[in-house]
């Protein structure tokens, strides 16, 4: 039978990876942008920046609708820039955002609607012109996960250029980003 000591040491290194494998997840991923399969393929950039004041992990995702989309968009805050491969070219909206928490209940969704218009080309990456800002804080003894949707600055325009422009594949596609 094993020691208590045993027993405690081996909680303590499993309380340990976890903690690791914990802030590797929860730190940006980054996404590879690929190779065009067609002359009509074109890339979304959805610009994420997170902010945290409490040392807890975000609690939620977002699902966001466009308006020339297959299917919904699901955005994880720990996706720094999320890339969409699968809308048409040509004009879209995002109609509409939904918070939902990522353990499966549906309680405390929002749904904001809204009609934020951009445009796909055909052979372009093209960055949404719109920043998803999630902050994590706690209040009041209450841990809040809260976003808002805001113009991107040309600033920040310009990092998402310069984190874009190391991926193996950017040369392969089209873009506008200064224009």
């Amino acid at each position: 039978m094993k020691s208590l000591v045993e027993r405690r040491a081996k909680v303590i290194v499993l309380v340990l990876i976890i903690c690791i494998l914990q802030l590797f997840l929860s730190s940006c991923a980054t996404l590879s942008l690929g190779e065009p399969k067609s002359s009509s393929d074109c890339i979304l950039i959805i610009p994420v920046r997170t902010t945290k004041n409490t040392s807890g992990s975000f609690f939620g995702r977002y699902i966001i609708a466009f308006s020339n989309a297959k299917s919904r968009i699901v955005l994880n805050p720990s996706v720094c820039n999320r890339i969409v491969k699968n809308l048409e070219p040509g004009e879209n909206l995002i109609e509409s955002v939904q918070f939902f928490y990522k353990r499966g209940s549906d309680r405390g969704k929002k749904h904001n609607l809204y009609n934020k218009k951009f445009t796909l080309k055909p052979g372009y990456i093209t960055v949404l012109p719109y920043l998803f800002e999630i902050e994590l804080y706690k209040e009041g003894g209450f841990t809040w996960q809260e976003w808002d949707l805001r113009t991107l600055s040309f600033k920040e325009k310009e990092e998402i250029w310069d984190e874009l422009s190391k991926d193996e594949n950017f040369a392969l596609w089209k873009n506008d980003f200064f224009k």
